[in-house]
């Protein structure tokens, strides 16, 4: 049965590592806009305050990539739906926490967000690998 993989490389740790961060600073600038009222034509980005719940899971996903092993599709989907899980945990503390607030669009936007992160990781990383281990993509003979 051919799986989709994601083989290690330093291609892969650093284009991974330059989305972490693109996301990161995107989540923070949001959040800054938002406390602060710095740059308010970006506000509208921010929607309704869910921004760090649809990034936090695609990065968190994401970071699974940098380590020196082979990941499979299944694994990657798993961490993203466990931080999207996690999230949703914490947003369900939320109600016993004095100075926060739950709310059903932060945990619609950590699952979105875990599904933007696996069709990222999917378009960019992973490729068919076959039984033998080898890739499953075809190559051309010569016909001489």
């Amino acid at each position: 049965m051919k799986q989709r993989h994601s083989v290690p490389s330093t291609t892969r740790k650093v284009v991974t590592g330059l989305l972490i961060v693109v996301l990161l600073s995107i989540g923070l600038l949001l959040k800054v806009v938002r406390n602060f009222g710095l740059a308010p034509a970006l506000l509208p980005l921010d929607a309704n305050g869910t921004s760090p719940n649809f990034i936090l899971p695609p990065a968190i996903s994401l970071g699974i990539l940098l380590r020196d092993k082979a990941v499979s599709l299944w694994d990657f989907t798993k961490g993203a739906m466990g931080a999207a899980t996690g999230m949703t945990v914490y947003e369900i503390i939320q109600i016993w926490m004095p100075s926060r607030t739950f709310d059903l669009n932060d945990i619609a936007a950590s699952f979105v967000g875990a599904v933007f992160g696996i069709l990222l990781g999917w378009m960019l990383f992973f490729r068919v690998i076959g039984q033998d281990g080898g890739s499953a993509h075809r190559t051309r003979r010569s016909t001489e």
